[in-house]
């Protein structure tokens, strides 16, 4: 329109006091858009876009605290009639970190924290759902959809990335704290009713990337704290069900809506190399054990925690880690622990249902697609060995089939420094268009182990040497095997909602 075309547009920069957080000048022009979701578009990726929550609000009172949606309504009108627009954007989201930093905390309070803006911690959250319910209407008025009916017995099922559709109005995500505090969540997920699809909180697990030593130690041993990442993320999961029930609304899923390990923009040696997936890989485990329903890694350029070389644009070791994770690992987790074995074998370790040890960590899930494994119905199991020596693994039969071949995808790399990474043993490299190279598995055949002596049936849960996993030090694994007769009986892997296409 004119007066969007005809508005000043100052150049984008850094200010002053916080230069790394506070920014003034800049326009997302229609051009920027239309390139932004035409890139989209020609990579198949769907895009999630924040608006910002602070635009027209004052700090003089509560009442004069709204938001103005003008802005929102006139790039999500713009969009409606883009064809690019329509087949990628997936979702909105309602501000970023509110109240955790200035201008922003001069409207509302950080979670959980009283004084700021001069209220509560509680009139903050209510302005942040009102504003969330603004959006919401917004995008029904925009696309047309029908309004859904708050309060009602049955109340209608949250959205989510694995039923969007392109062309359908996106889903609404919200509201970005900074970290989870629990009153806030119920709260929020209360006032917010019907108009939230997806709760989001972001999370750093590894703190600063500077100013406080031992990065490196937090990163190798943050394998040893996925319970308590699952344990949290379970807890975020309760607090938003109880705030939903309170509302007589749907249940929104929880997405984990950034993370990058250390806050501060990475490290710019550390959070790019393959170290970091050391911390990365359990997290991601961690996080789906917990209940997260989508896991936003910080990010794809810019910062040293970027998935992506800011010069040459391959791809990092994490990328090649969280493309594993998505095109492997299916909806339903499987429970699982660790157990040090009593056989001789120093360091042996068995994995049964029931993970972490010092160094080894292990989750299990079923097969993304049935059909994609060794067998019709497949497990996944992702072992990560932080450790400096060698950890030899067997698998108990009431998770996989001790008979059943197995596929292997095992990173590693030269140097725990370094930003290459190998696919069993060899380096993976995108090929001359830019494309990304195949990630191919080794298939391991199994070998049968001796009879017991019962009419030549097979040892209750005894597996050869030729078809233990060992895990070389600093390494990590998917391993596809086919599943236990168990979970084939109960149709635990074999679900049509474990093949649905949703993010993990």
């Amino acid at each position: 329109p004119p007066h969007v075309r005809d508005t000043p547009c100052p150049p984008f920069r850094p200010a002053a006091p916080k230069p790394s957080a506070h920014f003034l000048g800049g326009c997302l022009t229609p051009a920027a858009w239309d390139a932004l979701t035409s890139l989209c578009a020609r990579a198949g990726a769907l895009l999630l876009f924040s608006v910002n929550s602070a635009f027209g609000r004052s700090n003089t009172s509560l009442a004069a605290n709204t938001w103005d949606p003008s802005q929102t309504r006139s790039l999500l009108a713009y969009a409606r009639r883009h064809p690019s627009s329509l087949r990628t954007l997936a979702a909105v989201e309602y501000g970023n970190e509110p109240g955790h930093e200035a201008p922003s905390s001069w409207f509302f309070c950080d979670s959980g924290g009283d004084g700021c803006a001069g209220w509560t911690w509680e009139e903050s959250i209510a302005l942040q759902a009102q504003g969330l319910g603004q959006l919401a209407g917004v995008v029904r008025s925009v696309w047309g959809a029908p309004a859904r009916p708050g309060g009602s017995a049955r109340a209608a099922k949250a959205r989510d990335l694995s039923t969007w559709t392109p062309g359908a109005a996106p889903i609404i995500l919200g509201p970005a704290h900074t970290w989870l505090h629990a009153p806030s969540a119920r709260l929020y997920t209360r006032l917010a009713a019907d108009a939230l699809d997806a709760f989001t909180f972001h999370w750093y697990p590894l703190g600063p990337a500077y100013g406080h030593a031992g990065l490196e130690k937090r990163i190798l041993t943050a394998g040893g704290n996925a319970r308590a990442y699952s344990s949290d993320m379970a807890s975020a999961v309760e607090a938003v069900s109880q705030g939903a029930r309170a509302a007589g609304a749907h249940t929104p899923r929880v997405w984990m809506g950034e993370s990058g390990g250390a806050y501060n923009s990475g490290h710019e040696v550390l959070s790019g190399s393959f170290v970091d997936g050391f911390w990365f890989a359990p997290w991601l485990g961690a996080l789906a054990r917990g209940g997260a329903g989508a896991v936003c890694r910080q990010s794809l350029l810019g910062g040293g925690y970027a998935l992506l070389n800011r010069t040459t644009l391959e791809p990092n070791p994490d990328f090649y880690i969280a493309a594993l994770f998505s095109r492997l690992m299916g909806r339903a987790v499987l429970s699982l622990e660790l157990k040090t074995a009593p056989a001789p074998t120093v360091g042996a370790v068995r994995a049964a249902p029931g993970g972490g040890g010092a160094n080894v960590t292990a989750f299990a899930h079923c097969a993304r697609h049935a059909g994609q494994g060794p067998a019709s119905t497949s497990v996944v199991v992702l072992m990560v060995n932080s450790g400096e020596a060698d950890v030899e693994v067997e698998v108990d039969p009431s998770l996989a089939l001790a008979s059943s071949p197995r596929l292997e995808y095992v990173l590693s790399s030269i140097d725990l420094h370094s930003q290459e990474v190998l696919l069993n043993g060899d380096p993976l490299r995108t090929r001359p268009d830019g494309s990304l190279p195949p990630l191919t598995p080794r298939r391991v055949e199994a070998t049968l182990p001796p009879a017991n002596g019962r009419g030549g049936e097979m040892r209750d849960h005894a597996v050869t040497a030729a078809h233990a996993i060992v895990m070389k030090p600093h390494s990590i694994g998917f391993f596809v095997l086919g599943a236990s007769k168990r979970l084939q009986e109960n149709g635990i892997c074999g679900r049509p909602e474990n093949e649905a296409d949703e993010p993990s």
